[in-house]
């Protein structure tokens, strides 16, 4: 038999002429019934669906798939046993209750992390010359909690420096591990897309991180829960995610529901704001949230994307269906940042030209040129023609 582990390199590796070369290569080798040889291809469940690249020269390349679970109880005792009976060696019941009972999860058993386990108390067992894997060796160690623990020490310091950020992407705002797709991890990591998951296989080859499928896509989260407090992320990086965690969830509420933040939440967020690199969303929602609530308003102007700003005021002068019209608000604003830029000389003569009673659309329309001269001139434009005629 010819195992190929780890297959979902394949498509991660080689390029799509390389992937069609061996392709061939093992159709000409399967039809070959003259050759003893087996083929089994390992990966990760995420990568099934890529198999299909495979279908037009082997058609029934699903036909003998097998998905290996994690461990039930029964089949982690035997995980335990057998093994150790091959090496002659005893096991004690309590040992193999209190690994059972400490890693289960949901009634399943991390094989990555059984292994890991019972890797340290059997390397305690040989050193004390024993034949039997102890409870009490177990308890020297400190546990499933102290040998993760400490087997995370150990895999971080094989592993690129920027590894540690990913792990601490996974953990929340309030200490416990979260699940994220790749793209949420590389936001909160301050990560390129790529560099995100290469760092994730990197960690889950060493069982440090496990992928589960939602609506179909990859997410991913924390190993088991012991990593968490393992990582002893600094307190004040929890805080800074907890605000982030309650940017998105608000973020969320308004593409929904059209609720925009309350005044506390944006004096909680603004406390934060040096330290968060607001999203271009965050920053819409924030400016919105400013305008509607009429609260610190100059200092979110400062804050976000000028780009955003001229849209954003325009829908609270006129109102729109998802804001009622501010045009009070969103006269003050334009009227704090008029002196960001100067008039241009074609549109000064254009405005001295232009005779209008004074009042708020005038002032809106004097603001909203300095804010899009573009657009300021082309409306103008159109109603000097229409004086003119």
């Amino acid at each position: 038999m010819i195992i190929l582990d780890q297959f979902e390199e394949f498509f991660t590796r080689l390029d799509a002429q390389q992937r069609a070369a061996f392709i061939d290569e093992l159709c000409l080798v399967l039809s070959r019934r003259d050759l003893p040889v087996k083929w089994l291809l390992a990966f990760r469940s995420e990568s099934l669906a890529r198999l299909n690249e495979f279908r037009p020269a082997i058609p029934d390349i699903f036909k003998a798939e097998f998905y290996l679970t994690p461990l039930r109880a029964s089949a982690a005792v035997e995980a335990i046993s057998r093994p150790a009976a091959l090496a002659n060696l005893g096991v004690e019941p309590e040992l193999q209750k209190a690994i059972i009972s400490d890693l289960g999860q949901q009634g399943w058993i991390s094989p990555p992390q059984l292994q890991i386990i019972c890797y340290e108390v059997y390397q305690t067992t040989l050193s004390r010359q024993d034949n039997t894997l102890r409870f009490e060796y177990y308890k020297e160690r400190g546990g499933a909690r102290e040998i993760l623990s400490s087997y995370l020490e150990q895999a971080l310091r094989r592993l690129p420096p920027r590894a540690k950020q990913v792990l601490i992407a996974l953990v929340s705002g309030d200490g416990t591990p979260a699940v994220l797709s790749v793209e949420a991890v590389a936001r909160a990591a301050r990560l390129t897309l790529d560099e995100s998951a290469s760092l994730l296989d990197q960690l889950e080859d060493e069982w440090l991180v496990k992928t589960i499928l939602r609506e179909g896509q990859p997410h991913y989260e924390l190993a088991h829960a012991y990593l968490a407090a393992g990582l002893a992320v600094d307190p004040e990086v929890l805080q800074r995610k907890a605000m982030e965690e309650l940017l998105h969830r608000n973020i969320l509420d308004w593409e929904r529901y059209r609720i925009l933040l309350s005044p506390e939440e944006l004096q909680a967020v603004q406390n934060w704001a040096e330290k968060i690199d607001f999203s271009l969303d965050s920053q819409k929602l924030l400016l919105r949230s400013a305008i509607q609530r009429n609260y610190q308003l100059p200092y979110w102007l400062k804050k976000v994307n000028p780009e955003i700003i001229a849209p954003i005021l325009k829908e609270f002068l006129r109102g729109s269906d998802t804001v009622k019209p501010q045009p009070e608000i969103a006269l003050s604003a334009l009227s704090s940042i008029s002196q960001r830029e100067a008039y241009k000389d074609d549109l000064c003569s254009l405005l001295e030209e232009i005779s209008l009673a004074f009042d708020p659309r005038k002032q809106a329309a004097l603001y909203l040129a300095q804010m899009d001269p573009s657009v300021a001139l082309r409306l103008l434009r159109n109603c000097q023609d229409q004086l003119k005629a």
